[in-house]
């Protein structure tokens, strides 16, 4: 995470933190095209003509840097809309280079393996669980990287 933003290649991510991100993002966005209209329709003279320069500048610099985050977004929330019921509730998204450390924890947590250094623990093919485990999810892309999420 990137000052408490997920991006692309985290461990896991909450599919209500890219809504938010994306949400932010897109206000700001249409803010700066607002106030580019605006200053359009007032722009009859020069000290509205310099600020619907310097209005547009500020524009095109925010969608040099944050266009392509928007629309990768805008993709990834759609696609995960698409298979999971509970995405603006909530869903997990796992790397899918994290899905097996994930399927042990999952066994952890809903308390069927308690200690990975005891028996039987020690002795599960971890990759082979989580395989089966995959049947339950879907693959997602979010930017360059794949996820699992929830198919409910």
């Amino acid at each position: 995470m990137k000052g408490g933003e997920p991006v692309p290649g985290d461990n896991i991510i909450d599919s209500r933190d890219l809504i938010s991100m994306y949400e932010d993002l897109n206000e700001e966005h249409e803010d700066l095209l607002a106030n580019v209209e605006r200053l359009e329709e007032e722009a009859n003279d020069l000290y509205h003509k310099e600020l619907l320069e310097a209005a547009r500048e500020e524009l095109k610099e925010w969608e040099e840097e944050h266009l392509e985050e928007l629309e990768t977004l805008q993709a990834v929330i759609e696609e995960g809309e698409s298979i999971s019921s509970e995405w603006r509730h909530g869903t997990t998204l796992i790397h899918e280079h994290y899905f097996v450390d994930y399927a042990m924890e999952l066994g952890r947590d809903i308390g069927v393996i308690s200690d990975f250094n005891s028996w039987p623990a020690r002795h599960i093919d971890w990759e082979a669980a989580a395989e089966e485990l995959k049947m339950d999810y879907d693959l997602i892309r979010y930017g360059e990287h794949r996820y699992y999420i929830f198919n409910a």
